[in-house]
């Protein structure tokens, strides 16, 4: 077995303190809980190579997990009430789920996103036929 990394220590223990404080801290701790937990996973798949002139590879993944914490501080009401609303499951009340599941796909979403958008918007297209 491989020693433990510090973000395997420090995974497991935000994990431990949103399960054991949850109804207690606020909706916002644990959307923010839940966004760090699932940003560690994705920030160890990137790629922070460093080139002439560049900053650290450091620096580059601190700025990497803020950016991506934001968004799912941001995002995590909205896509809990859409969530909740098509698929009748209450992901309204599990929004450091939610934002898990944000910061845990990262920078992979936005693409999937973007294909969804399009789809949808062809097949708009398509049912109009283009007449007007």
């Amino acid at each position: 077995m491989s020693p433990s990394t510090p973000t395997d220590v420090a995974t497991g223990f935000l994990a431990a303190l949103v399960l054991a404080l949850g109804p207690e801290i606020g909706t916002y701790a644990l959307i923010i809980f839940g966004a760090l937990i699932g940003v560690m996973h994705a920030v160890a798949k990137v790629d922070f190579s460093v080139r002439p002139g560049a900053y650290s590879p450091m620096l580059k993944a601190a700025f990497y997990m803020v950016t991506w914490v934001g968004t799912a501080v941001v995002l995590t009401t909205f896509v809990a009430a859409l969530i909740t609303r098509y698929t009748n499951f209450p992901a309204d009340r599990w929004p450091g789920v939610v934002a898990f599941g944000i910061t845990f796909l990262a920078d992979k979403w936005p693409g999937w996103l973007s294909l969804t958008l399009e789809s949808v918007v062809s097949r708009f297209i398509r049912t109009k036929g283009g007449s007007e």
